[in-house]
């Protein structure tokens, strides 16, 4: 009320000017209708005199003439006098003459009692009214004033609760009050749903001394990738173990496992796919799908020449405490032998008696031919030939239809084997044809939406983000993608999580572009890494779960739970959810039941690849 006071003064004042200026101006209007009045007057009385050729009766005279209005009146014919008012003498006061010259030489003049007011009065008189009419003009911006200012509080304020920043100081102090109540809640709720989610995944798959992965975690994967029906479907698995540290003391032993972690840990990301686990206190797996014999024994010698020239902790002496077993699989083998030709493998190193590597039965796998001469030569033939060919198979509902496709590129080799995209990108990055490679797929698949779009399919093509990460590529995509604008929402593009989580915002940013020109995003293999990915700040448009993730998801509740808090967060983000390597129709009813949109795997088939 107190802020209110100044305002109703100002308005009761501005009134009451109003008023009296429109008092004064009625007293000026006064006058001039008076003025007018007498006008009329003797215009009116010039008429009566007109009828009469000379002069009118004198009688006639007196009675036009006996108006307290008019102080004289003459007649004048020829110059001279006739008819004259008796009051001939003016008194004190202002008069106006009025002179009217009518026909036959005759002359009517009329003197009135004036009352004239002088501009001074005029301009006081005016003055009350023209005050008022400022202070309501000063109010009438003040209010105009003060609803833009709140306006412009309230669109402040607007913009701080959308993007979840309200300050505590400002405008609206209660509701402002209300609302960061509000938003402390829904963080509070936010972090124990993270934390939550966080537990589930680390009771189920991670080691929780390291962070690494378990060993559920790991025999979970390799028996994943056993099950691979596509692509180069060989790999290593290795197994490290440290001896002798039993006189190592704790203070001593945690730091340098630290250390050990990071290698191991940096040594595993510069290998695709690869997965790094603890599967006992002193025991390490790794797990390197499509690497050959001659890149496994490479990793493993420089493996072990590293983890060498780590500083040792106190109390680890000699050259005996380091040994690693490994082997070769291939698709179809089976997990359990795998893991025991591997642990085979770790005990002939240990009874070599020193730090040392050994091999279990990797001359009897397929070779892979890795030379890089070779794979310039194959992919600048393919280049210069443009002949890769586009292929899809289906990925179907959970209720049987047609989800959408996946899109594959082929290249033919010199003994007429087809190589799909899985095993020629990585080596085109190795040899720096990443980019033209990934222009060439995206040139074909971009000319085939049309086809796509009439047939109602939706197509997802898994792109190189090595070529993707370049500046110039990104821009050139861009303009490729505008060019078909109205043939995007045909289109995804889709990278791992292992990925995404590897680069970070580097990724992101790119992948949020094309999200913004309109092209899908797609993010497979979710949960094949220990390290999970901030897939949220995409967002993408389909969300893949690896296919270990799905296995015996109907007899595992802590995956259920994992899976069920996925889709409750790719609700929130407008996400479709996909399955991957459905074995058995109990799994599929089981993702159902969770929330999954669409799946493939054995269950659905896995037929030719059809031509796009």
């Amino acid at each position: 009320m107190e802020k209110r006071l100044p305002f109703v003064i100002a308005v009761i004042l501005s009134l009451t000017l109003a008023l009296a200026g429109v008092r004064w101006l009625t007293l000026v209007l006064t006058h001039q209708q008076h003025d007018a009045h007498m006008l009329a007057k003797a215009r009116q009385l010039g008429r009566v005199v007109a009828l009469y050729p000379q002069t009118p009766p004198p009688a006639l005279w007196d009675a036009l003439t006996d108006d307290a209005d008019i102080h004289a009146a003459s007649l004048y014919v020829e110059g001279q006098p006739r008819l004259q008012t008796r009051n001939q003498v003016p008194g004190i006061g202002d008069y106006q003459r009025v002179e009217l010259r009518l026909t036959g030489q005759r002359l009517l003049s009329l003197t009135f009692y004036h009352h004239p007011m002088p501009w001074q009065q005029v301009f006081v008189a005016m003055l009350p009214m023209l005050l008022g009419v400022l202070l309501l003009l000063w109010l009438l911006f003040r209010l105009a004033r003060s609803g833009w200012q709140q306006r412009q509080q309230i669109a402040t304020f607007e913009t701080e609760a959308k993007s979840g920043q309200v300050a505590q100081q400002g405008s609206f102090p209660e509701a402002r009050a209300r609302l960061l109540g509000q938003q402390k809640r829904i963080h509070t709720l936010e972090a124990q749903q993270q934390q939550l989610d966080g537990l589930l995944h680390s009771a189920a798959w991670l080691d929780e001394r390291t962070g690494l992965g378990n060993r559920l975690f790991f025999e979970q994967r390799l028996a994943t990738w056993l099950q691979e029906s596509e692509g180069n479907r060989i790999g290593c698995v290795m197994l490290l173990e440290l001896s002798h540290l039993d006189g190592v003391a704790d203070s001593d032993f945690e730091p340098w496992q630290r250390q050990l972690v990071q290698l191991l840990q940096d040594k595993a990301q510069g290998w695709p796919d690869a997965v790094l686990s603890r599967l006992d206190d002193d025991e390490y797996g790794l797990l390197l799908p499509q690497m050959p014999t001659k890149d496994g024994q490479s990793f493993a010698l420089g493996l072990i020449k590293d983890l060498e020239r780590l500083p040792k902790p106190k109390g680890l002496t000699g050259n005996d405490w380091l040994h690693l077993g490994w082997t070769l699989y291939q698709a179809g083998d089976d997990t359990a032998l795998v893991l025991d030709k591997t642990a085979m493998a770790l005990r002939g190193a240990q009874l070599q008696g020193e730090n040392a590597v050994m091999a279990a039965d990797v001359e009897s796998m397929p070779q892979v031919e890795t030379g890089s001469v070779r794979w310039r030569t194959l992919l600048d033939q393919v280049l210069g030939r443009q002949s890769v060919n586009l292929v899809t198979e289906p990925v179907h509902s959970l209720d049987g239809d047609v989800h959408h496709l996946r899109v594959r590129a082929l290249i033919t080799d010199p003994k007429g084997q087809k190589i799909d995209d899985s095993v020629f990108m990585p080596m085109a990055c190795r040899v720096g044809q990443e980019e033209a490679m990934t222009k060439l797929c995206l040139q074909l698949l971009l000319a085939k939406l049309d086809q796509a779009r009439n047939r109602g399919h939706r197509l997802v093509f898994r792109v190189c983000v090595d070529a993707l990460l370049k500046p110039g590529f990104s821009r050139w995509l861009q303009l490729a993608l505008l060019e078909v604008r109205d043939l995007l929402p045909q289109l995804m593009l889709s990278v791992t999580e292992f990925e995404l989580a590897q680069h970070g915002k580097t990724l992101a940013e790119p992948l949020r572009q094309l999200g913004t020109i309109g092209v899908g995003v797609a993010v497979e293999r979710l949960g094949q890494h220990s390290k999970r990915s901030p897939w949220q700040d995409i967002p993408p448009r389909m969300l893949k779960l690896h296919s270990s993730m799905v296995r015996q998801i109907h007899r595992n509740s802590e995956q259920q739970l994992w899976v069920q808090r996925l889709v409750q967060k790719a609700v929130d983000s407008n996400t479709e959810v996909v399955a991957t390597g459905i074995v058995d129709n109990d799994e599929r009813l089981c993702l159902q039941r969770l929330g999954v949109s669409a799946g493939e795997g054995p269950l659905f088939g896995h037929g030719a690849w059809d031509p796009l």
